[in-house]
C-alpha cells in the first residue's frame, strides 16, 4: 500500500530561483514511484504585499509553496526578524497541509538548514518519524561554511541530525564531514538521481574537433573558473577547442576572465537554459569539464554520463566514488593541478573509455528515478516498521 511523504525542504525550485534545489525534486519523482508525495517549500518573495499559497503538479508530485513577502527592516534584530518569519510561514504552511490532508506516515526533510527545527516539531508533536538527505557542501573542510553559523544554528543542526531515523548523505565523502562535526548518526548513502529518459544518448555526436561544456553556478571559490580558464589558455597552445559555458550567478565574471586569458573566441556563454536545452548541449558536446575546488557528487555529471559524454574533473568530495578510472567513465585529477588537467585533454584518446551506450545503462542502473525510488521506499519501510516494533 503506497505511504504518505511529506518532503520538507529548505531549497526548492520556484519562481525566485527556478533552478535551486532541483535535485530534491528529484529525489521526490523517484519517491513517487512507489508512494504519495507532497513536497512543502516556503520562501520570502520580493515585490508581493501578503502570503500566498501555490500548488502544483510535477510528474505525479504535488507542490506546495508558501511565498510571503521580504522583510527590509528590524536595524540590528533584522536576522532575528527574517527567522521569526520564516518560521512563522513554515508553521502557517503546515497547519494548512495538516488540515486538508492529514498527518503523512513520514515526513523526508531535504537539507537541515534552515528548515530542520520544523521536522522536529512534526516529529515531537505528531510523533511521525523523518529521514534527512543532505546536499550542503558547507559542512566539508574545503567549504567551511557551517563553522561560520551562528551558534544556535549549528545547534539546531546537531538537534535536527540527532533526532532524525536515518540520515541520507549523497556521498560517503559528505557522511565523513557530518561525522567529523558531530552531527548525526544512522547514516546511509543515498546517490543523487536523473531521469535517464531524458538524459538519453544523441542520434549522432559529431567529433570534428574538440567540444568542451562547463555547466556549474561559475561561483568562483568554489568551481575554480580562474584555474579552469588558465588551463585553458596552456591548451589553446596546443589543440583547437570551442568551450560552451552554461551559468547565471558569476556569468559576467566569468566573461571577464575569458577575456583576460584569451579564450572569448573559443567560448560561448549560456544562461537561462531549461531542462531540455541543457540536454541538447550534452548532446552535441563531447567533454563535460569540472575544475572544481570541492563538491559532493554533482547531478551534471551524472546527465552528461547518460548522455554519453566524456567526463574530465577533479578529484574532490564524493565524485571518485562514481566516477574514475576503474569505471572508465572519468578522467580526474587533482585540485588546481593545471598541468594535469591540460595533459588530460590532450590524451583523450588514448584512455580506455565506456562505450555512450555504455555509459547511459550505468547511468540508468545506478542512478535512475526507478533505482533511487526503490531504494526510497527501502529506507522507508525500515523507519516505518522500526516506529512500529516501538
Amino acid at each position: 500500500m503506497p505511504k504518505t511523504i511529506l518532503f520538507i525542504t529548505s531549497w526548492f525550485p520556484s519562481k525566485k530561483h527556478p533552478s535551486l534545489g532541483n535535485f530534491v525534486l528529484r529525489h521526490a519523482q523517484a519517491a513517487a514511484k512507489s508512494n504519495k508525495v507532497v513536497v512543502l517549500y516556503a520562501t520570502a518573495l520580493d515585490d508581493i504585499d501578503r502570503s500566498s499559497l501555490e500548488e502544483t503538479t510535477s510528474d505525479g508530485v504535488e507542490v506546495w509553496t508558501y511565498f510571503y513577502p521580504t522583510i527590509n527592516r528590524g536595524g540590528k534584530l533584522k536576522s532575528l526578524v527574517k527567522a521569526g518569519l520564516y518560521m512563522r510561514a513554515w508553521r502557517q504552511l503546515i497547519s494548512q497541509y495538516i488540515y486538508s490532508r492529514g498527518k503523512p506516515d513520514l515526513v523526508h526533510l531535504n537539507v537541515m538548514f534552515p528548515a530542520g527545527r520544523i521536522v522536529r516539531d512534526l516529529k515531537t508533536r505528531y510523533k511521525i518519524p523523518y529521514v534527512v538527505s543532505e546536499h550542503w557542501t558547507g559542512y566539508l573542510p574545503e567549504d567551511g561554511r557551517f563553522k561560520k553559523l551562528p551558534l544556535m544554528a549549528r545547534r539546531m543542526i546537531r538537534n535536527t541530525a540527532r533526532e532524525a531515523n536515518r540520515i541520507l548523505p549523497v556521498s560517503e565523502d559528505l557522511e565523513a564531514a557530518l561525522i567529523s562535526e558531530g552531527i548525526g548518526r544512522r547514516y546511509q548513502r543515498l546517490a543523487n538521481v536523473i531521469d535517464t529518459n531524458k538524459f538519453s544518448l544523441p542520434l549522432e555526436r559529431k567529433d570534428e574537433h574538440l567540444k568542451l561544456l562547463h555547466i556549474s553556478n561559475l561561483h568562483g571559490e568554489q568551481k575554480n573558473i580562474r584555474g579552469l580558464f588558465s588551463a585553458l589558455s596552456k591548451l589553446k597552445e596546443q589543440r583547437s577547442f570551442e568551450l560552451t559555458v552554461v551559468g547565471e550567478e558569476g556569468a559576467e565574471k566569468a566573461k571577464e576572465l575569458a577575456e583576460e586569458f584569451g579564450l572569448a573566441e573559443q567560448c560561448v556563454f549560456l544562461q537561462k537554459l531549461t531542462q531540455d536545452e541543457v540536454i541538447a548541449e550534452m548532446q552535441k558536446h563531447q567533454v563535460l569539464l569540472l575544475f572544481s575546488r570541492f563538491e559532493n557528487m554533482p547531478c551534471v555529471l551524472i546527465e552528461a554520463a547518460a548522455t554519453g559524454m566524456k567526463i574530465v574533473s577533479t578529484d574532490v568530495g564524493g565524485i571518485s566514488e562514481f566516477f574514475n578510472r576503474e569505471e572508465k567513465n572519468a578522467i580526474l585529477v587533482q585540485s588546481e593541478d593545471e598541468e594535469a588537467l591540460v595533459e588530460s585533454l590532450l590524451q583523450l584518446d588514448k584512455f580506455e573509455w565506456k562505450t555512450e551506450m555504455e555509459l547511459h545503462t550505468w547511468a540508468e542502473e545506478n542512478f535512475s528515478l526507478e533505482k533511487i525510488g526503490e531504494q526510497l521506499d527501502s529506507i522507508y519501510e525500515e523507519v516505518l516498521h522500526e516506529k512500529d516494533k516501538a
